[in-house]
């Protein structure tokens, strides 16, 4: 991250950003919180972690803001300093205490930040006797999975730090959060092409309008709850050595294997077309994948395949591959952003923001509510050593799902993968997820 000179002023005003407001709005689909989930070989500081956490929102102005709404255009407001330091940023329990690791989890996971209060950072340390389990969560209009993983080096930097220079002070990060540091690396040319690529995704996100969803219902009540598939090393190789062998990537093995194990489990051979929604960094546009700031550069790609097309695996592999080699050819991800962004950027955020969630919830009435699944990549396994004590373990967790619709994540770390899903019982019950991630690693290598 782009981090210049220390020193701001605590009733500074921020302006939001588009994808700040496409997020905004987005929660008609997913809850707005993303988590890292972590391991360590030994205990950590308490106090200095503390110390670090407080730190860092002052590193990253925007993590101590609070999102104000405005009919025009919402902004973002820094807390004052007395607001800040008295936030609860970092929660302690021991994990001798009688709850289960999985329960400890899944009440942080459902205590929610509160975007109009900030601040739009908290952390959980499960201590245990002689190792940590921490949990950091965030809230998603700050950054994407890409830029979550740059402030957990940036969190455990300011950690090690401290070890040595206990009055240590990081700069503050002044760079920008706008996707024009990506379309103005662009010819005009170029943009015209892509905005014409854009539309043609969107027609494909549109039509068929109504495909078939992950068997799943509209009621949300009761509790939001994760379920994770881990894949461990052994499993990992075979996944990569598959992959090399049938000239795909990991990503086109799982989006297949996806959309097979839908199939399967919901009995959907010949009954229509699927359309999964995957995402995309958007930081493979930008020498060295760094943004200049704290922000979000995820956009959207689309695979419709009909359902008898699920079949056969190496069908459904052919298909997936066919459509994001295309993909890939013609600025994946640049398009539906483009083409987004200059159809709704006149808007008042208020028409925007009603438009946008009416359109929603049409699209859920109608059908057209698709498998979502994210790629968020690899988490750093060299640069996140807090001081002497090395992560063991990191996982990172997609939104929690919103009735109807059904989302997904994979993360990496090392040579292991984890495949996680977010929902709340009254929708999807977690033996589904668990028997629908079992079936998802069969298909992977048949």
């Amino acid at each position: 991250m782009n981090l210049g000179k220390a020193g701001m002023d605590s009733t500074q005003i921020y302006p939001s950003q588009f994808s700040d407001r496409h997020n905004y709005s987005g929660s008609e689909m997913w809850v707005n919180e993303i988590h890292l989930v972590l391991k360590f070989d030994g205990k950590l500081d308490q106090p200095r972690l503390r110390k670090a956490l407080r730190l860092l929102i002052d590193a990253e102005p925007l993590l101590g803001a609070r999102f104000v709404k405005h009919w025009l255009k919402p902004y973002w407001q820094r807390l004052s300093v007395h607001e800040l330091d008295s936030a609860a940023l970092l929660d302690v329990v021991d994990e001798t205490g009688g709850s289960t690791l999985e329960e400890l989890s899944d009440s942080f996971f459902r205590d929610y930040i509160d975007l109009m209060k900030g601040p739009q950072i908290r952390a959980l340390l499960v201590a245990g006797n002689e190792t940590d389990r921490m949990i950091l969560k965030i809230q998603h209009l700050m950054c994407d999975a890409g830029g979550f993983k740059e402030l957990l080096n940036l969190l455990s930097d300011i950690y090690t730090k401290l070890g040595d220079q206990p009055d240590y002070k990081p700069s503050v990060d002044n760079g920008s959060r706008s996707l024009h540091q990506i379309y103005s690396r662009f010819s005009f040319y170029d943009l015209m092409r892509i905005f014409y690529h854009g539309c043609v995704q969107f027609q494909a996100m549109s039509f068929p309008p109504k495909v078939k969803k992950y068997s799943s219902n509209w009621i949300r009540t009761g509790k939001l709850g994760y379920v994770f598939k881990r894949f461990p090393k052994e499993r990992f190789l075979q996944i990569k050595q598959y992959a090399q062998e049938k000239g795909v990537t990991i990503n086109d093995l799982f989006v297949s294997a996806l959309l097979r194990a839908m199939v399967k489990q919901s009995n959907l051979n010949h009954r229509g077309w699927l359309r999964l929604a995957g995402t995309v960094d958007l930081r493979r546009f930008i020498p060295g994948r760094k943004a200049e700031g704290l922000c979000q550069m995820s956009s959207l790609y689309t695979i419709k395949i009909k359902s008898n097309k699920c079949a056969n695996h190496d069908e459904t592999l052919a298909i997936v591959k066919k459509q994001m080699d295309l993909y890939k050819r013609n600025f994946i991800g640049l398009g539906v952003f483009l083409v987004y962004w200059f159809t709704t950027k006149p808007l008042p955020y208020s028409i925007f923001n009603r438009m946008m969630r009416l359109g929603t919830k049409i699209g859920k009435w109608i059908g057209n509510t698709t498998l979502g699944f994210t790629n968020l990549g690899l988490i750093d396994n060299k640069g996140n050593n807090f001081g002497p004590h090395i992560l063991l373990s990191a996982e990172m967790t997609c939104p929690g799902s919103i009735p109807p619709a059904f989302l997904c994540a994979l993360s990496g770390y090392g040579e292991t993968l984890t495949l996680n899903a977010g929902t709340y019982d009254s929708s999807i019950q977690k033996k589904s997820i668990k028997e629908l991630f079992d079936i998802v690693d069969q298909e992977l290598t048949p």
